[in-house]
């Protein structure tokens, strides 16, 4: 019986380690995002490239190039600011590495504000900013 109960015990204290280290993780995600918005929204975009470049460093390195520029996308689009994200074009400017372009698109004071990102090819992927556009 007391065995019985010492498994319960463990098996429970790993549920629960489980589920707060599962959430810890959430909100450090979820932080980063917050983070990338503020800078993003406060135009201090030269904050926002160690947070893109930190999460390019993050991808996994069996992706090929365009599954990397995909995944950014999506992390880029989940941001609550971000209004859409696409990719202009991929291995288009041709430096060594060779870069590619996305566009982020976030509302500021009523605006759409269109930032470009060049992203340098190397491994792992690189941000960068190349422009800004206030919209009307």
């Amino acid at each position: 019986m007391k065995k019985m109960q010492k498994n319960l015990v463990i098996v429970g204290f790993i549920v629960i380690s489980t589920l707060v280290f599962g959430f810890v993780g959430c909100d450090k995600e979820k932080d980063k995002k917050e983070e990338f918005c503020l800078y993003l929204n406060s135009e201090n975009l030269d904050k926002t490239i160690p947070i893109l470049n930190d999460y390019l460093a993050g991808l996994k390195s069996k992706l090929d190039e365009e599954e990397k520029l995909d995944a950014l996308i999506k992390w880029l689009k989940s941001c609550p600011c971000v209004v859409d994200a696409t990719i202009l074009c991929v291995n288009c400017i041709y430096t060594m590495p060779a870069q590619s372009e996305i566009n982020i698109s976030f509302i500021e004071n009523g605006k759409t504000v269109v930032v470009v990102l060049d992203i340098l090819m190397s491994n792992p992927l690189k941000a960068g900013i190349c422009s800004i556009n206030h919209g009307e």
